[in-house]
């Protein structure tokens, strides 16, 4: 060839785009076989024995200015020091990309499930930090736990290059790998408290048109129970939350309560534990179906090639207007209409 290519590999930063918007976090990639763990499981498979995670080769380098407003006007340029964290990719999933073959690094993924490779393999797992975050301190707003991601990870120094040879980067927060590899278990706070064994029974209770008890746990231990009573908000179907009931909290222990005339369907509870003001201090969700004797309705003849028309006649409600949804599936249990959702009788 009489040629060579001159404006491939710059060198410069290459992340760009939704990444860098204001109140994102933008997500570096390391292989999981690459980590702490695997290294020193499989030992053999890492460089020299340097101290990992290493940064995949095609994680982006942030430090692109951003110097327009999104009216294309001219403003002071903006750093927003990308990426945020950096967390693993290679994740098993069921269908996406290919899996590592068995003989390959030592046997370090012996399972038959493809793994998913890339910065968007990455994210998930950071988002899924973070819900656990939010789970253990629902009072957390995104400041504080994007703050917990990134002062509880690990420093990433190594990266790997085209080549693949190992590259030496600045400790600390660098524009390779962003503060670091999100450690879940570090980044995730203890609970201090928690609602746990939620249970939603359905009972009968006489002249209540459907009944459901719930049961749950409030475990911590001395003034870290500040939890003054339980905010029990419920929702219908895909409803809105609404506010059922209050129970007087008397410390660690078991509590119920029953919720009743409640319409056949699904249900969803929120049990909040609250302190003074209102305050949410902990909370645990529980999902129930309230039935009736199973009535099942087909078109005749089946399979058929032309326009059916399916009627559903409801009975008068004796009470309240409830919230009706309908909705049909085919034979495969394939949801196919929903001729009626959030109606009401």
């Amino acid at each position: 060839s009489d040629f060579t290519i001159e404006e491939y590999d710059t060198g410069g930063p290459t992340l760009y785009g939704h990444p860098m918007a204001e109140g994102a976090m933008a997500v570096a990639a390391a292989p999981f076989y690459y980590t702490e763990v695997y290294c020193s499981a499989f030992p053999e498979n890492c460089f020299d024995q340097r101290p990992p995670p290493y940064l995949e080769p095609f994680s982006s380098l942030g430090g692109i200015p951003i110097l327009f407003d999104q009216n294309g006007t001219r403003i002071d340029s903006v750093d927003r020091k990308k990426p945020d964290v950096t967390a693993a990719d290679g994740i098993d999933n069921t269908f996406f990309q290919s899996d590592i073959p068995s003989d390959v690094l030592n046997g370090v993924d012996p399972d038959p499930h493809p793994n998913f490779f890339g910065t968007s393999a990455a994210a998930p797992n950071v988002a899924a930090i973070a819900a656990l975050i939010q789970q253990a301190r629902p009072g957390y707003g995104p400041g504080e736990v994007y703050s917990r991601l990134e002062t509880t990870a690990a420093d990433v120094t190594q990266r790997i290059n085209e080549d693949y040879t190992l590259v030496p980067i600045a400790s600390g927060r660098d524009p390779w790998s962003g503060h670091g590899f999100v450690k879940a278990d570090d980044a995730v706070p203890p609970l201090s408290i928690a609602i746990t064994n939620t249970e939603a029974t359905s009972v009968d209770v006489s002249g209540s048109e459907e009944a459901v008890r719930l049961t749950w746990r409030l475990v911590g231990s001395g003034d870290e129970t500040n939890v003054s009573e339980f905010v029990i908000t419920h929702r219908y179907f895909g409803g809105e939350f609404r506010e059922r009931a209050r129970i007087e909290a008397n410390g660690a222990g078991e509590y119920t309560e029953t919720i009743e005339d409640l319409p056949v369907g699904t249900h969803q509870f929120r049990i909040k534990g609250v302190g003074a003001e209102d305050t949410l201090l902990v909370e645990n969700r529980v999902r129930t179906t309230v039935r009736a004797s199973e009535v099942n309705v087909t078109a005749y003849p089946n399979p058929f090639s032309g326009p059916v028309n399916l009627s559903v006649t409801l009975p008068e409600m004796q009470g309240n207007e409830q919230e009706v949804t309908v909705r049909v599936f085919d034979i495969l249990g394939r949801h196919v209409a929903t001729p009626i959702r959030d109606g009401t009788i």
